[in-house]
């Protein structure tokens, strides 16, 4: 027995993978991280559910083995999809460290849905650059990181490529500071895209900052730069 690793997609519970919902269904134990998923997706499951927002990395790791140890089906729901900045390759090294075997199950990335919601195409040019700050941004003393944001959108506007930027939503002053796309280049910010409560904010490098931050800045945000 081993555990599924499960992108529970961007939200709408429509667009989970029918091998996704079989396996929470299946499940006796299912790890989620808080509210980035859909609770509606969560009650497809009898099992005992765990909240791991709170976790650290060892807690959650002993929850599944000792969960697996019993012969029981574990499933850990990762937002969007698992391979796409969500820690997946930790949990499957230190598994495979104690013998647990871990499945990665695709789901539809929330960056899909930011791009369907907007009726648009990620690739219309040369390249995607998909990319995060540097650190965890996801915590709450977190110091923004530009890490490799300034000079890959340097490449990006020398070739007309959309930039995605994951858990930056917070830091959107910084990164449209150091970004070097001109001023005018089309951003939307995307806040829950296919959920009933979806926001989207559009604007541009220059005024975006200060749209985003008349409403709010959401965590779970995703800004997406198109020139």
């Amino acid at each position: 027995m081993g555990v599924s690793f499960i992108g529970a997609g961007p939200g709408d519970t429509g667009l989970i993978t029918v091998k996704g919902k079989r396996l929470i269904e299946d499940a006796d134990m299912v790890i989620y991280p808080g509210s980035s998923i859909n609770p509606e997706i969560l009650e497809l499951s009898d099992g005992r559910k765990i909240n791991s927002w709170d976790l650290s990395f060892e807690e959650v790791i002993a929850c599944i083995v000792d969960e697996v140890g019993r012969g029981r089906a574990v499933v850990k729901l990762h937002s969007g999809d698992p391979s796409l900045f969500e820690g997946t390759s930790l949990y499957l090294h230190a598994l495979s460290e104690r013998g647990i075997r871990g499945e990665i199950v695709p789901g539809v990335s929330s960056l899909s849905a930011v791009a369907a919601s907007l009726g648009t195409e990620l690739t219309e040019d040369q390249a995607l650059i998909v990319i995060r700050p540097a650190g965890e941004p996801w915590k709450d003393d977190y110091r923004f990181e530009s890490g490799s944001i300034e000079k890959l959108s340097g490449y990006g506007a020398a070739t007309a490529s959309a930039m995605a930027i994951f858990i930056g939503s917070r830091y959107i002053r910084e990164i449209m500071d150091i970004v070097t796309y001109p001023p005018d280049t089309e951003v939307s910010v995307a806040y829950h895209a296919s959920w009933d409560d979806e926001e989207i904010v559009t604007g541009t490098v220059a005024d975006i900052a200060d749209k985003v931050e008349e409403i709010g800045v959401k965590r779970s945000a995703i800004i997406l730069i198109k020139s």
